[in-house]
């Protein structure tokens, strides 16, 4: 009986840490963002952020500013959508 009751609080526990321990990753990684030690990545939309091996060097400058244009215009849109419902 004791070592069943054991077992329970032990997975209990375990299962209120991983909050925590999501909590303490993030925030670590963050500070790791901003000190330059990993690039910052941001999530846009429903399109996640683009690791820096997947822009090849094929891409220019014109395509990177097109891409950031395209995705602030569907934000703006989103935004829209939300302010005034469905359109």
């Amino acid at each position: 009986m004791n070592n069943s009751i054991l077992l329970v609080v032990i997975l209990s526990v375990l299962v209120l840490m991983v909050p925590i321990f999501k909590i303490i990753y993030s925030e670590r990684d963050y500070k790791k963002q901003l000190s330059g030690k990993r690039p910052m990545r941001k999530f846009i939309g429903e399109n996640a952020p683009k690791d820096v091996k997947d822009i090849g060097p094929s891409q220019t400058q014109l395509e990177n500013d097109i891409y950031k244009a395209r995705m602030e215009a569907e934000l703006k849109l989103k935004g829209g959508q939300n302010l005034l419902g469905p359109m």
